[in-house]
């Protein structure tokens, strides 16, 4: 389930608050980490903003056991996880084209969905 206009734009603001970015640096295809300049711990960061702000806390770090995502010896992800992204995440913008990293994976379209996932997984009523 795809998050309401007020949803995204409370993770759109946390995103850019967090990072410290403007609203319009936030295209979809935006890297968190390679695009936006954030680091592992502004990630952690971004859960405990959206843990406040929306009641939920999405585990970003799950993601790659989640979805069952595996890398080849250069530490990007193979043609299968791709896919299973692809598959779990219907609605994201194209993927960056070639090898991606796991830290690749982390465009602002994917952190809207793993958002959303976790928003739909809830039984009461959000924001």
């Amino acid at each position: 389930m795809p998050l309401t206009s007020h949803q995204l734009e409370i993770v759109r603001q946390e995103i850019a608050e967090c990072l410290g970015v403007e609203l319009d640096e936030l295209t979809p295809e935006a890297n968190f980490f390679e695009d936006l300049g954030g680091e592992s711990i502004d990630l952690l960061d971004l859960s405990f903003r959206i843990e406040k702000t929306l009641g939920i806390r999405p585990d970003f770090s799950s993601v790659r056991d989640q979805l069952n995502l595996a890398a080849d010896e250069s530490g990007s992800l193979t043609p299968e996880s791709v896919e299973r992204i692809r598959s779990a995440f219907p609605g994201i913008s194209p993927l960056p084209a070639g090898p991606i990293t796991a830290k690749g994976l982390f465009t602002i379209s994917v952190i809207e969905a793993l958002i959303g996932r976790v928003v739909a997984d809830q039984t009461e009523p959000l924001v």
